[in-house]
């Protein structure tokens, strides 16, 4: 597992998993989706559900800003429905603290083998994205935000290291999102 994850990444503190970001188009009709899942009164099971809530006012119009429980037609239907999709969600690998953020990215590859018992749900993310790559609806662009949690008491708030591993995300996201969506200039007319 700790190969699954490993310890290298970026000035903003997230790991993230070998594979490169595909180049997709940013045309201006680009549907973009950012889907928080989780039950957001389980305590650190609710990161993914705080951090769209957090978003929701701030990213630019257009941009779906969604809530989800790990419903697999749901999230299969968010995937085939969008062009670049972005899920934040609680994880638990038993290989990094609490707060710790994994950024994966979807299309560089089937989710790593030890994903499957990642998420706090026992059937969810994972499977949604593999079977979308299956059935051909993978979006171009899609990834998971995976913020290492510990406590799930019900009614309780999520714990201080998930809250700074959310902060984390939702500056990646601000970036990710932006330049996704940011619309491409025109190509100049071929000269004749």
């Amino acid at each position: 597992m700790r190969d699954t994850f490993p310890e290298t990444g970026d000035r903003t503190g997230i790991a993230r998993v070998p594979g490169h970001m595909t180049p997709a188009s940013r045309e201006p009709t680009r549907r973009i989706a950012v889907v928080g899942v989780g039950n957001p009164e389980r305590g650190d099971d609710a990161a993914g559900c705080l951090v769209v809530r957090r978003l929701r006012s701030e990213l630019p119009p257009g941009i779906a800003v969604l809530q989800q429980s790990a419903d697999v037609a749901e999230l299969i239907q968010t995937l085939a429905g969008h062009h670049a999709v972005f899920i934040i969600d609680a994880v638990q690998t038993g290989t990094a603290q609490p707060g710790h953020v994994h950024r994966i990215d979807a299309q560089a590859g089937p989710l790593p083998a030890g994903c499957s018992d990642v998420s706090t749900h026992g059937f969810g993310v994972r499977e949604a994205i593999e079977l979308a790559r299956t059935l051909g609806r993978l979006p171009p662009t899609v990834v998971i935000f995976g913020i290492e949690v510990a406590e799930f008491t019900l009614g309780r708030p999520p714990t201080n290291a998930v809250a700074a591993g959310m902060e984390r995300v939702i500056d990646a996201l601000r970036a990710e999102v932006g330049t996704v969506a940011r619309p491409r200039p025109p190509c100049p007319e071929p000269s004749r």
